[in-house]
């Protein structure tokens, strides 16, 4: 009387074979009754489509360890910038790395918010912004640097300003 039409089923490119169970007074075809050769990601896959996939370029590892290089350099350089004062070398890395490191930590949230499979057109829009941004703000500190008295001179005369005019 309940008859199952469907013999089999594709997931993920295998072709698995349905089992028909009794549920009740009808008869309820399970796809996951068959899916026990399969791996934990698999049956969870065939759940949830939306799963992220792990990068398989070398380019996410490179990302990560210069995200974590340019992090890391940044603190002895801003210590040098407190004890020692303004020095033009490390005002220029400090104009360099700043900038970089901003670029990192603002990529992180555009990749994971705005997905470039979801939301492409946006995903771009947002991406050239980030990069535009970064290429002035490095202009910005190139400036200052050169121009202007450099970074650390330039953030010890805002740090001061602040502080004498809360005081009159």
């Amino acid at each position: 009387m309940f008859g199952v039409t469907a013999t089999s089923f594709r997931v993920l490119g295998r072709q698995l074979p349905m089992r028909a169970t009794r549920v009740g007074a009808a008869l309820a075809v399970s796809p996951m009754t068959r899916a026990s050769g399969l791996s934990i990601r698999d049956r969870v896959s065939m759940l949830h489509t939306s799963i992220a996939k792990l990068p398989s370029e070398k380019s996410a590892v490179v990302h990560e360890n210069l995200d974590t290089y340019v992090t890391i350099s940044l603190i002895p350089l801003i210590g040098v910038s407190v004890f020692y004062g303004p020095q033009p070398i490390n005002d220029f890395l400090l104009g360099i790395a700043f900038p970089i490191h901003a670029y990192f930590g603002i990529c992180q949230p555009i990749g994971d918010y705005v997905r470039a499979d979801r939301y492409p057109k946006l995903h771009f829009l947002f991406t050239w912004m980030l990069k535009i941004g970064a290429a002035l703000a490095l202009y910005g500190c190139y400036i200052i640097n050169t121009k202007d008295v450099g970074i650390t001179a330039y953030v010890k005369r805002l740090w001061n300003s602040r502080n004498s005019a809360n005081t009159q």
